[in-house]
């Protein structure tokens, strides 16, 4: 920015000059010197101004308010809600978002596996290390979205894994969307704290 300074100045130097018939360039000193500041501090202002507003827009959890933005976006829930996980899924490929579903998420709809009792889940996560992998999958993402339904006699039930990998995307400082309502939980102050988009059901609200 500094080095287009000098020829912009220059410019407006010239254009605020009066030729006189001898074809000699004749400026008051004056004028010539608080025009050529005004044209530095306006160069200067909204060029600094420019490259601050790319800037917060291309870093933490904001949205783009400014148009349509395709996100990566990493889908969390629990598998018991698989079905609707594939569902919000084709949605957001139809709003030209990519997503990521947790793995294993297809076979557990079609019920080619059955949902894991808690001592296989833990087994499984150890033995093909899912918790640090989903981590780096959020770490390579723009934002996560959980699907909290109902389970376990809770409305929008948002279970340890969920609120873990949003624990996850809170650090990393990605946007964080839930799909329905906050629970009532027992890390419900935490939940709030993390400042989550809830959308309430509506998945055009994530651009």
């Amino acid at each position: 920015m500094g080095g287009l300074l000098f020829p912009l100045s220059r410019l407006i130097y010239q254009s605020v000059c009066q030729e006189k018939r001898s074809n000699v360039v004749h400026c008051d000193s004056n004028y010539r010197m608080s025009s050529l500041l005004r044209g530095y501090f306006f160069f200067w202002f909204f060029g600094l101004k420019g490259e601050g507003e790319r800037s917060r827009m291309g870093r933490g959890r904001g949205i783009n308010h400014f148009g349509p933005k395709n996100m990566k976006i990493v889908v969390c829930g629990s598998m018991s809600s698989a079905c609707q996980m594939i569902g919000t899924k084709k949605e957001l490929i139809q709003n030209n978002h990519e997503v990521i579903l947790p793995r294993n998420t297809e076979q557990y709809a079609e019920k080619v596996l059955a949902e894991e009792t808690a001592y296989e889940s833990t087994k499984n996560k150890i033995e093909n290390d899912l918790i640090r992998d989903y981590f780096e999958k959020i770490k390579n993402a723009d934002a996560i979205l959980v699907v909290n339904v109902y389970k376990n006699g809770i409305s929008n039930y948002i279970g340890g894994n969920s609120f873990l990998e949003m624990g996850f995307a809170h650090i990393l400082n990605k946007s964080i969307f839930i799909l329905n309502e906050i629970p009532d939980m027992i890390y419900t102050d935490e939940i709030l704290a993390m400042q989550p988009i809830v959308l309430n059901g509506d998945l055009s609200r994530i651009q």
